[in-house]
């Protein structure tokens, strides 16, 4: 027969959280010039959710308890970066060497108490997952200007992430029995690219910029219980970008490329969140990229003291990731059936933004 659940129950939520920023920039020599800089952030998340959890199948009462929960995450993350850029005699030209290092550590702590009105906790839920994500960049981009009023940039960029996850469940009875199981999930992605953009101008009113990104990407993941697998994929991403200038007063332009996102941590992480005595939250670590095609017109113009700026953009995304659920019967440690759902996540929508910006300002007087 049909099963009917239902919870009810009262939330209270709290978190804190913190950036900090120092860094410095020295010059070398007048054409040498270094930089670097740390920067940190991160903070704690609490939830408290106490819960009354019915279900009835038919005319039967399967389950009647109660539920404390208690949720929280922290999550620090810092940046390393180092910088190095040379300019040269010729206006415009400059070499930049780019330096990167991050790491995010992130905790995740979920204690269930399930329990009868009055009555010590009959079951305890205890769920625990330690994360780490590290990335390593380095990136040269060089930059030279023609005599005819035409640029080219060169550059190349290379990232090497490590995502890793250590979890254990715990499920401890009021008799003293407990059941424990482990995951361990280890993702290596590394990633090369390279690109180039050429820019000129037509008729001397009518500015080019055309471009392409090659990228590679190799990924290593490492699942408990003998689930490794290894991929590899490559993108040519275009760019081209259009500006035309009447009177010196309109520019209009038109705008288009390719973004890749690559999911996160939490897309990726195959941990199981048992968040409530129902529900569930699981990555999916063999999520693709999501890869959008932006297109953007715009207009500017200014008169006196005054500028305006329209612009219009379209985002489409043919493998956009979003939440999938599963309900799945399952036996509780006490014996009763119960429906699970599991959110997880999967590259399974095509999605379309579409938007417009005005921005403008004016300056009424000379003292405005």
């Amino acid at each position: 027969g049909n099963t009917i659940s239902n919870q009810f129950g009262k939330t209270r939520i709290n978190g804190k959280f913190m950036n900090a920023l120092v860094g410095f920039d020295y010059d070398l020599t007048p054409k040498n010039n270094i930089s670097g800089s740390i920067r940190s952030n991160g903070g704690t998340f609490r939830m408290e959710n106490d819960q009354e959890v019915t279900s009835r199948e038919g005319d039967n009462l399967i389950q009647d308890f109660r539920n404390e929960i208690r949720n929280r995450n922290q999550r620090i993350g810092t940046d390393y970066n180092l910088d190095y850029t040379r300019t040269f005699s010729k206006q415009g030209q400059e070499l930049a060497l780019l330096s990167l290092y991050s790491v995010t550590n992130t905790d995740n702590d979920i204690r269930q108490d399930y329990l009868n009105e009055g009555n010590d906790p009959y079951l305890l839920k205890r769920n625990l997952n330690e994360g780490a994500n590290k990335e390593l960049t380095f990136q040269a981009d060089y930059t030279h200007p023609f005599a005819n009023k035409t640029i080219l940039e060169l550059g190349a960029k290379s990232i090497f992430r490590d995502v890793e996850s250590d979890a254990l469940y715990r499920d401890i009875l009021n008799s003293g029995d407990e059941t424990r199981r482990i995951d361990a999930f280890f993702y290596e992605q590394d990633v090369y690219s390279t690109y180039m953009t050429y820019g000129f101008m037509l008729k001397k009113k009518l500015n080019v910029k055309m471009g392409g990104r090659y990228e590679f990407t190799d990924i290593q993941a490492d699942l408990q219980g003998d689930n490794d697998y290894s991929l590899d994929y490559d993108n040519f991403i275009p760019s081209i970008a259009l500006s035309y200038n009447l009177k010196q007063k309109h520019t209009f332009r038109a705008n288009f490329t390719q973004r890749i996102q690559r999911p996160s941590l939490f897309y990726l992480n195959p941990y199981v969140q048992e968040q409530t005595s129902n529900t569930r939250v699981q990555g999916n670590p063999r999520l693709d990229a999501e890869l959008t095609d932006l297109f953007e017109l715009g207009y500017s113009t200014f008169f006196k003291t005054t500028s305006i700026n329209v612009t219009g953009y379209v985002r489409h995304t043919d493998n956009a990731i979003e939440t999938v659920a599963t309900i799945d019967r399952e036996t509780d440690a006490s014996g009763l059936p119960v429906d699970v759902t599991t959110l997880s996540f999967d590259n399974i929508a095509k999605n379309k933004t579409y938007g417009v910006s005005l921005f403008g300002n004016t300056k009424p007087t000379n003292n405005w």
